[in-house]
């Protein structure tokens, strides 16, 4: 149970990090199936409240976690929802009381009454079953998550909310680079914007090579396997650039704020590396001082002015 503001900018900031809770997890959240309880607010709002989290409108009593909870008090009927639906067989129930798991054997019911039921009776029983867990597993709780990374990465599986996916959830925008009027997809926004691909060009100018990037699988499978100081220094730059981006995409996308410069993303990178310096080990830390010294001196003749990149319009 999330609850929010219902102002534009808490539902779009809510659904911002529902998308991303998709992209890191794994796991997909099904809107459609999921409600929303409006409070306080006049009945003409709460639809729209509802259409801009694209769930269903609901409204109290509710069940969380077993419990029932009102927009008012509790009341005694609520806590006991399956006897206030079947108060006749509870009336002839030989155990009231009895737990799910225990009238629930071996794959069947057993559930006892004190005499024969009547036509009424057994259809009431038939709903009450339904009612009820079919199934319960006797054995012992596991995690359902593998502790072993998997060794996939969201950016692989397209899974960030880059454009082209909020608008698959019929979230806020078009779904379009707002810098090169493209579909915007994950690996548009990190590799070929025009922002990705002068930030990656200063790194690979500076750093050599190694560093040159097209496409996420292949960068990663060359260059993701280095062991002990190069690896953690390797995923650190990575981060870097990648913050970066996703950064420069956010300020489009949600503040409308382009770059004023081209070169405006090389000097956040520069920044965001700076920032993280304290979480370097100490061991790699001279390594770290000098793969930042060697990105400042290459940054050093693109401090003088540079022309904004030029924006696209989408028709």
């Amino acid at each position: 149970m999330i609850m929010i503001q219902g102002s534009d900018l808490d539902i779009i900031n809510l659904k911002f990090l529902l998308l991303c809770f998709e992209s890191l997890s794994g796991l997909t959240i099904n809107f459609d199936k999921s409600e929303v309880m409006v409070l306080g607010y006049p009945d003409v709002e709460h639809q729209r409240i509802a259409d801009n989290l694209n769930c269903t409108l609901a409204d109290f009593p509710i069940t969380y976690l077993g419990f029932p909870i009102r927009e008012t008090r509790v009341l005694i009927r609520d806590l006991a929802p399956l006897v206030s639906r079947f108060p006749g067989l509870f009336a002839i129930s030989s155990s009231p009381a009895a737990l799910v798991a225990e009238v629930f054997v071996e794959g069947r019911w057993n559930i006892l009454f004190r005499r024969y039921l009547g036509v009424h009776e057994a259809a009431d029983l038939v709903q009450l079953r339904n009612s009820l867990p079919l199934d319960l597993s006797s054995s012992p709780d596991s995690a359902s998550w593998r502790l072993q990374p998997s060794g996939e990465f969201s950016l692989l599986r397209d899974r960030l909310p880059s454009g082209v996916e909020v608008a698959k959830r019929h979230g806020p925008g078009t779904g379009f680079c707002p810098l090169c009027g493209t579909p915007e997809t994950c690996s548009h926004i990190m590799f070929s914007c025009l922002a990705a691909r002068a930030l990656w060009s200063f790194v690979q100018e500076a750093l050599g090579p190694a560093w040159q990037a097209r496409e996420l699988g292949e960068f990663l499978q060359t260059q993701a396997n280095r062991a002990g100081g190069g690896r953690r220094l390797f995923w650190l730059v990575f981060a870097g650039i990648s913050w970066t981006l996703w950064n420069v995409r956010n300020k489009m996308v949600i503040e409308k704020t382009f770059p004023s410069r081209v070169t405006d993303p090389v000097f956040s990178f520069l920044g965001f590396l700076q920032q993280w310096s304290p979480l370097v080990r100490q061991r790699d830390r001279s390594s770290f001082d000098d793969t930042l010294r060697t990105l400042r001196t290459a940054a050093l003749p693109l401090s003088a002015s540079a022309p904004a990149p030029a924006t696209s319009s989408v028709a």
